[in-house]
Parts: C-alpha cells; structure tokens; sequence
C-alpha cells in the first residue's frame, strides 16, 4: 500500500462510498474538489471501516486525499476515464 493511487482510481473508489448528491465526496467524484469537509467524510469512512474487508480501499483514498489537501474543482477531472 506504499504506491499512490491515481486520480481514476480515487475517483472509482469513492463513486462507490459517497452518501448521496449532498455530500462532500460526491462533489470529489464529480469535480475533484477536496473540502475539509470531504476529507472529513474519507476519515469517517476509514474509522467506520477499519475492520471491513474494505478497510484497504478507503485507507488507499484517505491516503491519496490527504496527499492532495484542499483545493478547488480540477479541469478535465469529468473527461477521466473509469
């Protein structure tokens, strides 16, 4: 778990854990905007499942929004091919 995801492959990851159009990760999925509070949301994910068969995958996105911080919408993020 030492290499860094791509940005498809967050982008996938979290189209499959966010919890509706209203929240932060939904907008990560659409836009690749990274909020407080999205990163919020990931660190959530990541407690609430850190005994899961998913524990890997939300650890993989937690690492790879945290390695990214906060920033705004990312051109070209809707043209990533899943």
């Amino acid at each position: 778990m030492n290499e860094m995801i791509s940005d498809t492959t967050a982008r996938k990851i979290a189209s499959e854990w966010y919890g509706g159009q209203s929240s932060e990760l939904y907008s990560f999925v659409s836009t690749g905007a990274i909020t407080w509070q999205c990163r919020e949301e990931v660190g959530n994910l990541v407690y609430c499942n850190s005994d899961t068969e998913n524990a890997d995958e939300v650890r993989m996105l937690w690492a790879y929004i945290e390695s990214k911080g906060n920033r705004g919408p990312q051109r070209g993020w809707g043209c990533l091919s899943w």
